[in-house]
């Protein structure tokens, strides 16, 4: 005898209790297998297009290498977080301790660029 979605959900409560899965979740997987998708690997999500191109934002860093990441943010209408996000992505950002701040460098050269929210300052070694 055949089970359904919300009959396979009340076995896998009573078994897995507060672990189950989510009964929303149990009747996806059965509309997958009933159509022939037996495939257990999650479906690729679509991302939400990027506001602006790594690109852009090189060439800022390139124009003013002292731009804060609240600058940066504005000059590409974005929020601080999208810019630090990106950086971090690009590897451009560590979080470090430095004189009890945490601040973000990268290296280019042998220069030590500091990006934080609020300044940015450039070393020599």
């Amino acid at each position: 005898m055949k089970k359904t979605a919300a009959e396979s959900h009340r076995i896998l409560m009573e078994v897995y209790g507060k672990h189950a899965l989510a009964e929303r979740t149990c009747q996806k997987w059965f509309a997958r297998f009933k159509d022939g998708d037996f495939c257990l690997e999650d479906e690729e999500r679509p991302r939400q297009p990027k506001k602006f191109e790594d690109e852009e934002l090189e060439a800022l860093i390139d124009e003013d290498c002292c731009q804060t990441q609240k600058e940066l943010a504005e000059s590409l209408r974005v929020t601080q977080a999208a810019i630090s996000k990106r950086l971090k992505a690009a590897g451009y950002i560590q979080s470090k301790n430095i004189n009890g701040k945490a601040e973000y460098p990268w290296r280019e050269g042998n220069a030590l660029y500091l990006v934080g929210s609020e300044w940015c300052a450039v070393l020599r070694e």
